[in-house]
């Protein structure tokens, strides 16, 4: 079993046929050709996955764990499937696959505590239905991994959550991105939304005067909301901007809280559209360079991290269903 490193699946196919051994061994009624049977069904169900033919994965070690139903490997990879799945299904059917993934990284914890990539997993699962406090509850878990490369992990995808999900907890994102940068990592996200943040809290810091807005602060800020509704986030951060000039001058009155909440979401959203457009652009590169499992990659971690942009809603989901083919899912 894995206790907080990562693994390949090369070395999976390995470590699940020792496991299989192990089991049959200890239970007598257990043949030798269900034996063999089981670890050549997992062995081909990590090839499927390997390939992204994840579908066919998924029932493969479902056919797995039928022989030998307390293999915690199995269940972490079966919930893998589900979650790589979740990227060409639609909404429904995207939900249903993140409850099944849930349940199966919860099973494979409960047979291995210690697999830490179950729990991080089953974070990032949690987060597409939005039970974004049980995906912080499992993520805290992870930065105790014995894994560096988890824990580094683990706090960077901590103070994404923080920072998207958690009006309150703007320190806390930064205190975790600062963790990640100690721990070694050198994520460019995690380095360009730190210093963004460092920005927007010492944007808090300075003093917007508090108190009734001027008539043209109040103008320019129904402004701002409007754009920020419709999704005109260029438009809404030079409207926010304004509103933070006439509050600095004294032209305007407030209000700063409101003002510096919307200013905070207009910048994390035009964050995540910018990121949206550079992980597409990286798709259509390696589709150009014949590498569609590749550019499929980047297309569902848009349409799973960042589903609310304008490109996982369109350029991103049309290129996905191209490539998945008639089937509409690989």
């Amino acid at each position: 079993m894995t206790k907080g490193r990562f693994v390949s699946l090369g070395e999976r196919i390995a470590m699940l046929a020792a496991v299989i051994v192990l089991a049959s061994s200890l239970v007598a009624c257990k043949t030798l050709p269900a034996e063999e049977a089981a670890a050549s069904l997992y062995a081909d169900a990590t090839r499927a996955y390997e390939a992204s033919n994840y579908a066919r994965a998924a029932d493969l070690y479902s056919r797995a764990i039928e022989v030998h139903p307390r293999v915690a490997e199995a269940y972490l990879m079966r919930a893998n499937c589900h979650l790589r799945r979740i990227g060409t299904a639609k909404a429904d059917a995207g939900v249903d696959l993140a409850e099944r993934a849930v349940e199966d990284y919860s099973r494979a914890i409960d047979l291995s505590p210690a697999l830490s990539e179950a729990i991080y997993n089953r974070a990032m699962a949690l987060c597409y239905p939005g039970r974004y406090l049980d995906a912080g509850k499992d993520l805290n878990a992870c930065i105790e991994a014995p894994d560096i490369r988890m824990r580094r992990q683990a706090h960077k995808m901590l103070g994404i959550l923080y920072e998207d999900k958690f009006e309150d907890r703007l320190a806390d994102a930064k205190r975790h991105y600062e963790e990640h940068i100690k721990l070694g990592g050198n994520d460019s996200v995690a380095m360009d939304r730190l210093q963004r943040l460092k920005g927007v809290l010492a944007m808090f810091a300075d003093r917007l005067h508090p108190g009734t807005s001027s008539p043209a602060g109040e103008d320019r800020l129904r402004e701002t909301k409007l754009a920020y509704a419709e999704g005109r986030l260029e438009q809404a951060a030079a409207a926010a901007q304004e509103l933070i000039r006439m509050a600095r001058s004294g032209t305007n009155d407030g209000p700063s809280a409101e003002l510096s909440d919307l200013k905070i979401r207009i910048d994390v959203g035009l964050d995540r559209e910018r990121k949206a457009v550079t992980l597409f652009s990286l798709a259509q590169a390696r589709l150009q360079e014949g590498q569609p499992d590749a550019a499929v990659e980047f297309l569902i971690e848009i349409r799973t991290t960042l589903p609310e942009t304008k490109t996982a809603r369109g350029p991103a989901q049309e290129l996905l269903l191209r490539l998945a083919g008639p089937g509409g899912e690989r």
